[in-house]
């Protein structure tokens, strides 16, 4: 059988700073490709990476083995969880305000302390203070550290059981609502900053949004997640032998989801799916690479507080440039200087340490 490839290295440095050209050169290829270089497929189109996510073969392929996976079930949080989230999410002026200084607010270092809260609500955990967490450290890695999860085995008995599966050292003993917040915690963090960061640079739908916070905010997180997902790709292994878009994908081979080129595919977007439209018809509102309702319903009241913390701002742009970074899966934002005031001096080195 015959089919696309290619030789490019996904995980050059160059790449992996900003992969959009590179992945969109692999989508103009076909939706399966296989990468010589990888020794894997590349899935490039939207329609093709919903059909590989829906499919129930995929397993995920942990980048770090020693935080907690979303569990295979979707858990609902209990009624005391949803009080103590929302009881954190009534905090998100306090927790703007605990990161603004000189006017200028690091919406990266906000972000990512509302996602620990909602987290350490869930687990019933005080929150320590003042709560550290690093720029340069997943949020994920430094609330397992917090929440004391069991370190994972050396050397895991057995394989998976099934699809999604993965060995069950880390994480232990927490609740399965804590693991799927943990396990999406710097996604959710990243899809924070995005969207304000967004916002900030597109005034109009700013005044939109600002206006009905609780009905355009969740459009807002799903547009700037579809436009710059913090994971630009996920390596799953084939647990059985499919079929993808036409292309045979055998039992054990890897596969790679280019979620940033499936956000951008212009066949599922249009021609404007390089822009940041709030009003972009959705056809599956969900965190990229996740199934999880209960992930994507916490980001979604998350990002529906902030922005109604902000609501009263009709201001907000860009201080100075922002600060990222970027690992061989996931890119994150070290800090992301916001202003809402106009007479507010541009100074990036008035921000708080996170």
């Amino acid at each position: 059988m015959s089919f696309p490839s290619s030789s490019v290295d996904l995980l050059d440095e160059r790449v992996l700073a900003d992969p959009c050209p590179v992945h969109a050169a692999l989508r103009a290829v076909g939706p399966v490709v296989r990468l010589a270089r990888h020794h894997a497929w590349a899935i490039t189109h939207h329609q093709a990476v919903e059909e590989a996510l829906t499919t129930g073969i995929l397993i995920p392929r942990p980048a770090d083995s020693s935080t907690p996976a979303c569990p295979g079930h979707h858990p609902r949080p209990d009624t005391a969880a949803v009080r103590a989230v929302q009881t954190v999410l009534r905090q998100a002026r306090e927790v703007l305000a605990g990161h603004t200084h000189a006017g200028v607010t690091d919406a990266a270092a906000a972000a990512r302390h509302l996602t620990a809260r909602t987290v350490l609500a869930l687990a019933g955990t005080p929150r320590p203070a003042p709560l550290r967490l690093p720029a340069r450290k997943p949020v994920t890695a430094a609330l397992a550290a917090l929440l004391h999860p069991t370190p994972p085995p050396t050397r895991p008995k057995t394989r998976p059981a099934g699809p999604g599966a993965r060995p069950d050292g880390a994480g232990k003993g927490l609740s399965p609502v804590v693991r799927c917040a943990l396990a999406h915690a710097d996604v959710t963090a990243a899809g924070l900053t995005e969207t304000l960061w967004q916002l900030a640079h597109h005034p109009d739908q700013w005044t939109r949004v600002r206006a009905q916070p609780s009905r355009l905010a969740p459009a807002a997180l799903h547009e700037a997640l579809r436009l710059q997902p913090p994971q630009p790709h996920q390596v799953f292994t084939a647990a059985a032998t499919v079929l993808l878009s036409g292309v045979e994908v055998a039992a054990g081979d890897e596969v790679w989801l280019l979620h940033r080129a499936a956000g951008r595919d212009p066949a599922q977007w249009g021609p404007t799916a390089d822009s940041f439209d709030i009003h972009r018809p959705r056809t599956n509102p969900r965190l990229p690479g996740s199934h999880c309702p209960t992930a994507t319903a916490l980001a979604r009241a998350q990002t529906t507080t902030l922005l109604q913390a902000l609501a009263a701002h009709p201001y907000l742009t860009p201080a100075a440039a922002p600060g990222r970074t970027h690992t061989t899966t996931q890119h994150t934002w070290l800090f992301a200087p916001l202003t809402t005031n106009p007479t507010t001096s541009h100074n990036p080195r008035g921000l708080p340490a996170s």
